[in-house]
């Protein structure tokens, strides 16, 4: 395994245009932006920290409102 892994190195730096191979080509494709779907605002924007926020706040207090509440 070593060995192969070691041909296709050696061939791949040390052999000039073997990687211009004009045989294999990768499809192009494009991706259409986010805010397509999303109307990113400033409201939207606070919105968005401040419910991350709120995630961490609750994840970060989680055992003191686990005693507080099961009591």
């Amino acid at each position: 395994m070593g060995v192969l892994y070691l041909v296709i190195l050696v061939s791949v730096f040390f052999i000039p245009k073997s990687l211009e191979s004009t045989s294999i080509q990768l499809p192009e494709f494009n991706l259409p932006a986010l805010s397509d779907y999303i109307n990113i605002n400033q409201n939207f924007s606070r919105l968005l920290v401040f419910s991350i926020l709120a995630g961490w706040l609750l994840l970060f207090f989680d055992k003191y409102l686990r005693k507080i509440l099961i009591r």
